[in-house]
């Protein structure tokens, strides 16, 4: 089970939060929905690493939920991880080796103005096939006993640990 008490927000402030974005696709006034939707992000930092949980609303998808959600790990130069990284590639072992949910679906490398590499950022969403119940999964759901916060405790305690002595 995961420890939900560093990411977990009070019933009120969730609450909060939803009256102020109101439902899904809710712009302020006079701007159209389809423009403008809120955004909610949770993140554990680690030593030279960062996990994130995102959240944000749909209004395309009302039949299989409007919920969406991914998990992102940024690594940073220092982290015993990224000499693993060869350019952008997803599909490398140094992205599918992170216990990601049905792998990763996306990487991008961070570059300074010289362009080098300052982090690599290496994600999950939750919208396969058969992913509904995610779609459908309200954040106080994934506060109490969700998989994706367990999923991004997951991969912070990998990052955490060095692999093969490195």
């Amino acid at each position: 089970m995961v420890d939900a008490s560093n990411i977990t927000p009070k019933a009120e402030e969730v609450k909060a939060q939803k009256d102020l974005n109101g439902s899904a696709g809710a712009s302020p006034a006079g701007v159209p929905a389809l423009e403008w939707a809120p955004k909610r992000e949770w993140w554990l930092e680690g030593e030279n690493f960062m996990v994130t949980v995102r959240h944000h609303l749909v209004t395309y998808d009302r039949h299989e939920g409007a919920n969406r959600w991914n998990v992102y790990a940024y690594i940073y130069p220092k982290h015993w991880h990224f000499p693993a990284f060869n350019g952008e590639n997803m599909l490398q072992s140094a992205c599918t080796d992170l216990p990601l949910h049905w792998g990763p679906s996306y990487h991008r490398a961070h570059r300074d103005e010289k362009g080098g590499v300052t982090a690599h950022q290496v994600g999950c969403d939750y919208a396969h096939i058969h992913d509904s119940r995610y779609k459908r999964s309200e954040p106080e759901d994934q506060f109490s006993n969700g998989a994706v916060f367990r999923d991004a405790q997951d991969l912070f305690d990998w990052l955490s640990t060095p692999k093969g002595g490195v």
